[in-house]
């Protein structure tokens, strides 16, 4: 089941289909995530955005392949919910596990101080995050 926090290791379009960390931050008729990468790129080196990413280390989270590396709060993607589905039933282990309480609260906080997200989108999103309250379906009832 999918649900705010839980983190997917599943092939995305934008690294021509390579499998990525995703962290679910919500669902509805999308899956909603934000990204894990294995450093701060250099574009995100900054000052201005040095808040937006989140360490996440293998020490706590033994599912992840590196000893640190980072949640990109600057953006969140979004994919087909239909589309994570059928990849999670053609290889359920590419659900990982679920992100630390302590984790979570960092990734809120990196979310309220994006500037790369709007302010309706950071409400949702962090209304999701601290309510645990994400489903694997679309009825939101």
């Amino acid at each position: 089941m999918l649900t705010a926090g839980t983190v997917v290791r599943v092939p995305v379009d934008f690294k021509q289909g390579e499998p990525k960390y995703l962290v679910v931050v919500d669902v509805d008729s999308a899956v909603h995530c934000v990204v894990i990468n294995s450093k701060i790129h250099k574009l995100f080196g900054g000052e201005l955005f040095k808040d937006s990413f989140v360490p996440i280390e293998k020490a706590t989270h033994p599912f992840m392949e590196k000893d640190v590396s980072y949640v990109d709060c600057n953006e969140i993607k979004q994919f087909p919910l239909a589309e994570i589905q059928t990849h999670i039933a053609a290889e359920p282990g590419c659900v990982r596990g679920q992100i630390s309480s302590e984790l979570r609260a960092k990734i809120i906080h990196a979310v309220q101080v994006s500037i790369c997200i709007v302010p309706a989108d950071k409400r949702r999103y962090i209304a999701v995050l601290s309510s645990r309250t994400a489903t694997d379906a679309p009825d939101r009832n």
